[in-house]
């Protein structure tokens, strides 16, 4: 367990009514990229998240540098995508009115509605205050102070702040949910009749009141609370919600968690699902009572009132009004081989639904600093991104790992991935053993594919910066190993023969069977060629290569450079001491 905790920090069935639909990817911007600015020497070098309205407008959030020397300080700007050209509208580095002039630092929470208008939150240099900004062409004002969370196409924005949920309207600011007997408010949504749902805490007859509520003008009411019943599937009642979203009709749709007991499950058995309010009628979303999700889905709706979500086999369309049962899943496939180390990407499917994403960088987990095109199958990789998964990283903690942790899924080739860390700009996975050849690798954040990249499934040996002498003790300058005797080294990228434990199962602990490589690798301590005594996959642990070498009697001491070539590919070096 100690070893596998190591490791880590260096580190379906289709339903019915299921029709296949492929999307098709378009790059749209590499980096880096020139910027007009003052100098000539500005470039863009990553896009933070984007967003594009039914018109084709598109705004992103940017990491830009002055100079293109390496190492040149980054900022955070707003830019305009106008054809081929990058226009900026805000940079974190730049004096700029209203009420200044003013440096704006720490941008965030960019939205884009139909009109043009564009929404962020920031921070002003005169105050540590959050404030909401908005653009429309040249003109920059401030809104409010807070966190803007949504923005329909009349302009209304929805805030949230310490002091409640609010609701900035060209009239004026409206009270969604102040201070007083509310004790918290807020993961809100707001469609273009100026309908907001959201999720609450309230005191109310000497109780809390915990659920989803819709406001409407000045009427605030309760959806759905904490306790009552989940529909036809008594006794089970909720407990907590998360992610609510409201359709243009007024629908809501949201997650949540329900205890209780189903005839079939054993006792404290927990279930997650997906949930629709409509017209006074809450129904559970799917052919068959609630759907069992490791984590909570996010639902959304489109702008045909079509709700999406996704759970551990795919990405799912909820057609309204058609009724439950009607579901379309997607599966990936790509029009270009075209691929960059960080861009922007535009999806279309076949449907017609259009969407931007960030191109993925790929790494070996064993080498996360090393970005690379090539991963085997089984072994262990990293993927790096802009909003990728949620803020506060997740972990799995136990085998076998899940293929949805916290809402964040991986597919390699259309297959789940078994996931192992997931957070906002990483993600690490175990690639499926059966993936092969060319393959596209997405990463879902709830029912929203989030980033795109290609992959080559070949041998990738990479080690991991750890080995465990012969007595079990972890290697170092402290504790060298002697020549002559065993050292285990570890590192992910080869697939052995005869085929794998199931995708994020590890091989029995107890070594019975092992999971032994094609070949062996040749191996180098120092200049020293090594006799190499195992090589496959490591007892107990998913995904990683485990190689047991004997440090040759001739090599010098001290501190020895230790690598690896498997198949005609060189791994990287590793240190181990030696005496």
């Amino acid at each position: 367990m100690a070893l596998w905790l190591v490791v880590l920090f260096l580190l379906g069935t289709p339903l019915a009514g299921e029709v296949a639909s492929p999307y098709y990817l378009t790059p749209l911007l590499k980096m880096p990229q020139p910027l007009p600015l003052a100098g000539g020497e500005a470039e863009l070098r990553a896009v933070v998240s984007a967003r594009m309205n039914r018109s084709g407008q598109i705004a992103l959030l940017g990491r830009y540098a002055r100079s293109r020397a390496f190492g040149a300080p980054l900022g955070t700007g707003l830019f305009q995508l106008d054809g081929a050209a990058i226009v900026p509208l805000l940079l974190e580095d730049q004096q700029t009115a209203p009420g200044g002039p003013f440096v704006y630092s720490n941008l965030r929470g960019l939205l884009l509605n139909d009109s043009g208008t564009t929404v962020v939150s920031a921070r002003r240099s005169d105050s540590e205050r959050d404030l909401v900004l908005r653009l429309q062409g040249a003109r920059l004002e401030i809104l409010a102070e807070g966190l803007a969370t949504d923005l329909n196409n009349s302009g209304q924005v929805l805030i949230e702040s310490p002091a409640g949920l609010w609701l900035w309207t060209p009239g004026g600011v409206v009270a969604i949910a102040g201070t007083g007997q509310w004790i918290r408010a807020g993961g809100g949504a707001l469609n273009d009749a100026g309908q907001v749902v959201f999720l609450g805490e309230k005191s109310q007859d000497g109780a809390v009141v915990s659920g989803v509520w819709l406001a409407e003008g000045p009427s605030v009411r309760l959806l759905v609370k904490a306790g009552d019943w989940v529909p036809d599937h008594p006794p089970q009642t909720f407990v907590t919600f998360s992610n609510a979203s409201i359709s243009e009709r007024g629908t809501v749709a949201f997650a949540a968690t329900t205890a209780g007991r189903f005839a079939a499950e054993p006792p404290g058995f927990n279930s997650r699902g997906v949930y629709v309010w409509q017209q006074g009628t809450l129904s559970v979303v799917g052919p068959a009572g609630p759907f069992r999700y490791d984590t909570l889905p996010k639902p959304s709706f489109d702008a045909e009132d079509r709700l999406y979500w996704a759970d551990a086999t795919g990405v799912f369309r909820w057609r309204w009004p058609e009724g439950p049962g009607w579901f379309v899943r997607f599966e990936a496939g790509v029009d270009t081989p075209d691929t960059s180390p960080s861009g922007l990407m535009l999806l279309r499917s076949q449907a017609g639904d259009v969407s931007l994403l960030s191109t993925l960088v790929l790494a070996n987990a064993a080498t996360p600093d090393r970005a690379t095109t090539a991963l085997s199958g089984g072994s262990l990789g990293t993927l790096y991104g802009n909003e990728i998964g949620e803020p506060l990283p997740a972990v799995a903690t136990r085998a076998p790992l899940p293929t949805l942790l916290d809402s964040t899924q991986v597919r390699v080739g259309g297959r789940p991935a078994p996931l192992l860390y997931t957070s906002a700009y990483q993600v690490n996975f175990q690639a499926p053993a059966q993936a092969a050849g060319n393959q596209v690798i997405e990463v879902l954040c709830g029912a929203a594919v989030c980033g795109v990249g290609l992959a080559l499934i070949q041998p990738s040996p990479a080690l991991f910066p750890a080995a465990i002498n012969q007595n079990g003790s972890r290697n170092g300058s402290s504790r060298p190993a002697r020549r002559g005797e065993a050292i285990s080294l570890f590192g992910t990228g080869v697939t052995p023969a005869g085929g794998t434990p199931a995708d994020g199962e590890p091989p029995p602990a107890s070594g019975v069977p092992l999971y032994h490589t094609v070949a062996l690798p040749l191996a180098w301590v120092g200049s020293q060629l090594a006799q190499v005594a195992f090589s496959g996959l490591a007892p107990g642990l998913v995904g990683v290569w485990q190689v047991n070498l004997i440090v040759p009697p001739a090599s010098v001491v001290g501190l020895l450079p230790v690598r690896l070539n498997y198949s005609g590919v060189e791994s990287n070096s590793v240190l181990v001491a030696v005496q």
